[in-house]
């Protein structure tokens, strides 16, 4: 009899049914353990990226944004993908030869574009503190926007934290408007605010920031006291790494005491630090701060080289206000070697990359350094433009600030020529 083979084969065997099912049910049960392992890897990385950067560490939490980046991005979790994304670009934004301004740029874009950012607040909270700390360094009239934004959203939060962070942020734009008043105020509130906090970071990166007025004040000593305060504070925290803006404006006091051997010290060890993190625009400041102590000693030609980098690295990462400065060192020791023409071209450049910057308080003392060159030369007509420029910037600032500034007496003393007189004539009461 011919045998017909059935169309369908029956399973060999029960036993062999019920062990394909036990080996399916483990291979999902693996993959479900996995998934939720790389989830608790993303958060925890996410979660250490965000501790070092409310430290202000934001280097350090560069690998942690990655690797958060990565696995929220394998997992489809595209909100905490931004998230960690946003970190990422604030934290590689010190180390890449990358313009600060593109990356700022960038993060303009996200912020009107991005359907998550239109939403989420928090994320958008978190945006606007990235793009925030970038202005603040490369364009310090969009940083006012950007803090705002930061204040408002941090209100609507509850976020007690980032409401006085923005406040203090808001006082250096303060500062740099000329608008000295508000600035002594929202900087002092924020100070007394992240003390009964216990934020040990931002009372570090505040008491920086008094130091500095002070040095702008030329009191160098009580500037030391603020500086001396916020290393101790420093010590007890040492995840925060190594703060290269306090030691920046540390090198300033020392200078001005004429603690020159200490002032060289720190000026060597910033520099190194900076070339060995790859902090771009750390290692822009090591060079000013190298380029003033050569300077000191009189040694024009090492002084020159050094400006030279940092001009070049400067301009090239979108650091307008640090370009500004190289540039006016560079107008200053031209102009002390007697070349008066090259004395011109940088002053000239540090006047125009001070107001670019959107430091107004600065842009007069730029302008009146043109000027000074420019009578030297004899160019009398052009000198008196200039100083009419500077009149119109006081001007502006008089109307921010209830009384006169001692950057205001400044510019009103040491005449060189008569068009001077205008300066007096407008700023004074």
């Amino acid at each position: 009899m011919k045998t017909i083979a059935p169309s369908i084969q029956p399973l060999r065997s029960s036993t062999g049914f019920f062990a394909w099912r036990k080996c399916a049910h483990i291979i999902l049960l693996t993959m479900s353990l996995a998934i939720a392992m790389a989830a608790d890897n993303a958060q925890d990385s996410l979660a250490r990226a965000l501790h070092l950067a409310n430290l202000y560490n934001w280097v350090a939490a560069a690998p942690d944004f990655a690797k958060a980046e990565r696995l929220f991005g394998d997992a489809g979790d595209h909100r905490n993908a931004l998230y960690a994304r946003l970190g990422t670009i604030r934290a590689n934004a010190e180390l890449e030869q990358k313009s600060m301004l593109a990356t700022s740029l960038q993060l303009s874009d996200l912020l009107a574009s991005n359907s998550i950012l239109q939403t989420d607040k928090q994320l958008r909270l978190f945006c606007w503190i990235v793009k925030g700390d970038l202005d603040t360094a490369i364009n310090t009239g969009a940083m006012r926007r950007d803090w705002e934004e930061v204040q408002t959203l941090a209100k609507e939060l509850g976020n007690q934290q980032w409401q006085y962070r923005a406040r203090a942020q808001l006082g250096v734009a303060a500062f740099y408007e000329g608008d000295l008043e508000t600035a002594r105020t929202n900087v002092a509130s924020a100070l007394a605010d992240a003390t009964a906090a216990n934020d040990v970071a931002s009372q570090i990166r505040i008491l920086t920031m008094l130091g500095n007025a002070l040095n702008e004040s030329k009191d160098f000593q009580q500037a030391i006291r603020y500086f001396d305060r916020a290393q101790t504070l420093s010590a007890t925290i040492p995840e925060a790494g190594y703060s290269f803006t306090l030691h920046q404006v540390r090198f300033v006091a020392l200078v001005g005491l004429k603690q020159f051997a200490a002032a060289d010290s720190l000026a060597r060890d910033f520099l190194v630090r900076a070339q060995l993190e790859r902090r771009r625009w750390a290692e822009v400041t090591g060079l000013e701060l190298m380029a003033r102590l050569h300077l000191v000693r009189g040694d024009a030609k090492s002084a020159t080289d050094c400006l030279v980098r940092a001009a070049a690295l400067a301009e090239s990462l979108g650091l307008i206000p640090l370009l500004a400065t190289a540039q006016a060192m560079l107008s200053d020791v031209y102009r002390e070697a007697g070349d008066l023409a090259g004395a011109e071209r940088f002053a000239e450049l540090a006047a125009a990359s001070t107001q670019a910057s959107g430091i107004v308080w600065a842009v007069p003392d730029r302008l009146q350094a043109l000027a000074k060159v420019q009578v030297a030369r004899g160019k009398f007509r052009d000198a008196d433009r200039v100083y009419g420029r500077a009149g119109a910037f006081i001007d502006s600032m008089i109307g921010n600030v209830p009384r006169r500034s001692r950057e205001v007496d400044h510019l009103c003393s040491d005449r060189v020529d008569h068009t001077e007189n205008r300066l007096c004539h407008v700023a004074g009461p």
